[in-house]
């Protein structure tokens, strides 16, 4: 399937989805929408539905409730990211950030709204292709991608490991930070996909889950200190001017390219494994990976 197909299809979804779900819900249904429908690059909601391409023919609708849930939860995390006290932007995919138009208090409030949404807007809608104890289980790997053993203690380490004095995290901090604010929604987002299946399958995808996430990290830890704004769609090199490290600061742009290009030919060939297993169509995947590092490699 080819991604713009996949991405219009998605979003079709998506806009009927929150629409319905949010749309008497006054000015904090406004902000929720906002964020939710306000573009990006759908990676983490298209990433379900490759993996489930890869080993099966036709979609079950948990797929596309676990697509919905996690960019729910993706545009919460965008939400609270660039609050003041967080990372502190004024700008998030090319339009003022959520708190900008809608104050402080409303942004936190649409933040809070969306993560906790996201839970019961999946389960409603995929309990009737999962049975409860793939649900649940479902349920409880979602909380800990997100919580104080994923998304949350990531942001956590990287505001508090942010020596305001200049001083430099290292290499194994920076990573364990990416790993857990970036790379544990990936390797659900790779999971939701698959939940259905046997232990072994999923686990076939746990390499390539981590490495992508890998790559998206360092992708944009370079885009953001080599793009402009209407490429970004937020403040360029925000990251390098809060004194924060990045894979740019602790190895310099050569060194950052060339990991992105063995990165991306790791995630190629464990993609190439992965079919040799299945008859599925791993075309979107595919796609999705080349437009995460588009006009880079």
């Amino acid at each position: 399937m080819d991604l713009k197909t996949a991405v219009t299809q998605l979003e079709s979804r998506l806009d009927n989805e929150m629409k319905q779900y949010y749309g008497d819900s006054g000015r904090l249904g406004e902000a929720v929408l906002y964020s939710v429908l306000g573009g990006g690059k759908r990676i983490r909601g298209l990433l379900p539905w490759a993996t489930s391409l890869m080993v099966e023919q036709d979609t079950p609708e948990h797929v596309f409730a676990a697509s919905i849930a996690l960019e729910m939860i993706h545009a919460y995390s965008l939400i609270h990211d660039d609050l003041p006290s967080m990372d502190d932007d004024d700008f998030r995919r090319g339009q003022p950030s959520n708190h900008k138009v809608y104050g402080e208090a409303t942004a936190i409030l649409a933040g809070d709204a969306l993560l906790s949404d996201s839970f019961g807007f999946y389960v409603e809608k995929a309990k009737e292709s999962l049975g409860p104890r793939q649900l649940a289980h479902a349920v409880a790997l979602i909380s800990q991608a997100i919580g104080s053993r994923g998304m949350v203690q990531g942001q956590s380490l990287d505001i508090n490991w942010t020596d305001k004095k200049g001083q430099k995290i290292n290499q194994s901090q920076l990573e364990q930070i990416h790993h857990l604010k970036t790379g544990k929604l990936f390797e659900i987002s790779f999971k939701l996909g698959l939940i259905q299946k046997d232990p072994s399958t999923i686990e076939m995808f746990a390499p390539l889950a981590t490495q992508f996430g890998l790559l998206f990290q360092i992708v944009d830890d370079y885009r953001d200190g080599a793009d402009d704004f209407s490429q970004l769609g937020k403040t360029p090199g925000k990251d390098i001017e809060q004194g924060k490290s990045t894979y740019l600061t602790t190895k310099g742009k050569e060194q950052t390219l060339l990991e992105i290009k063995d990165i991306y030919e790791q995630c190629l060939g464990l993609i190439d494994q992965i079919d040799q297993k299945f008859s599925g169509d791993s075309s979107l995947l595919r796609n999705i990976l080349q437009k995460v590092v588009s006009n880079i490699l």
